[in-house]
């Protein structure tokens, strides 16, 4: 139990568990059909699956409510706990492939298991890997590799990986499991959206919702994943009959960068007026180079001589101020250096 425990991220499993998480539709991308994956996953005689979606889509979110199922962390008693456990003859280790960065795979798994003490016994495993995308080329074939071997492994039950669709590392994985079987997260419908709205209990906002329905259908039926249904609850109240997708993320932008404990910020920030455009454009440059090694992680000196290229003019000091800046409103995640790489850590 305290393994299964040291696995899980409380913050996410209580999400897991209130009004606001809505169920992901999934489809074999080899028959094109939607699946529950979960009983898929359990029953197949076959060890290794992909879960794959675009940005935003909730792959992270999706193996968390997997590891939440497998290791019976949705039960009310460590009695039916137990049962869960017994039932799939397996224990769930979820791992954070971004750790990847500074640790290896092998180490990241032997030394959890050891500290534990779950290891060299007769446990069956499910490891439940997320992010592989995070990982540049080389650590991604590292990752596989062992995956490969850790496979033939007579207590490996199963091997689950999240992977962007549009990933080069999505390749690598057919390249090391040829038979494995790949669940996309499918489009959300409108649905979802009310599933979404109704769940956050804020009357206004639903009628709102109601309201933007009667008189854009259009927006509506374009907002096919998560990200883009939390983008219209944070924006609902200041879209009309002909707001597009494109105005979502603009006003999206634009509530973050003026919300009051963070306008003060901005007006610190060694760059010209208008800086809100300044902040913009910088960001446009850091999503260009994101997409240029379709990855979604850069280093701290990545980002820094991308403002220091873009904004010549400006000090080590100003630099490192507008990096926190933007880290603070846009970035998702931040990976700490370590000893051995004091100067290596990133952003996601």
């Amino acid at each position: 139990f305290g393994f299964i425990k040291s696995c899980s991220d409380p913050r996410i499993l209580t999400f897991l568990q209130s009004l606001e998480y809505i169920e992901l539709p999934f489809i074999n991308t080899e028959t094109e059909k939607p699946e529950d994956i979960t009983k898929k996953i359990l029953k197949a005689n076959q060890k290794d699956f992909l879960l794959s979606g675009h940005p935003g889509s909730g792959k992270s979110i999706s193996i968390h409510k997997l590891f939440q199922v497998f290791s019976g962390l949705d039960k009310n008693t460590l009695a039916d706990v137990k049962k869960v456990l017994q039932k799939n003859k397996a224990v769930p280790m979820l791992i954070n492939l971004k750790s990847c960065t500074f640790e290896t795979i092998e180490n990241l798994i032997r030394n959890r298991q050891n500290d534990y003490k779950v290891r060299n016994g007769n446990l069956g495993f499910i490891y439940l890997l997320d992010g592989l995308d995070e990982l540049s080329a080389d650590k991604a074939d590292h990752v596989l590799s062992y995956l490969y071997e850790l496979e033939k492994d007579d207590n490996t039950k199963k091997i689950i990986l999240s992977c962007r669709s549009g990933n080069l590392n999505k390749v690598k994985v057919k390249t090391y499991f040829k038979d494995i079987t790949e669940y996309k997260i499918h489009d959300l419908t409108k649905d979802h959206i009310d599933k979404y709205f109704a769940g956050k209990n804020e009357p206004s906002k639903k009628k709102l919702l109601e309201k933007l329905t009667s008189k854009n259908q259009k927006l509506l039926s374009e907002i096919k994943d998560v990200l883009l249904i939390k983008l219209l609850w944070d924006t609902v109240e200041i879209l009309n009959e002909n707001s597009t997708i494109l105005d979502l993320l603009d006003k999206k932008i634009k509530l973050l960068i003026n919300e009051p404990q963070y306008k003060k910020n901005i007006d610190e920030l060694n760059l010209l007026n208008p800086k809100e455009n300044k902040i913009i454009e910088l960001n446009k440059e850091i999503s260009f180079h994101f997409q240029k090694r379709f990855q979604f992680r850069l280093t701290q000196k990545e980002i820094q001589k991308i403002i220091l290229t873009k904004h010549p003019r400006i000090d080590y000091e100003a630099a490192n101020e507008i990096l926190n800046y933007i880290a603070t409103l846009f970035f998702d995640g931040y990976s700490s250096p370590t000893p051995d790489e004091p100067d290596n850590s990133t952003f996601v």
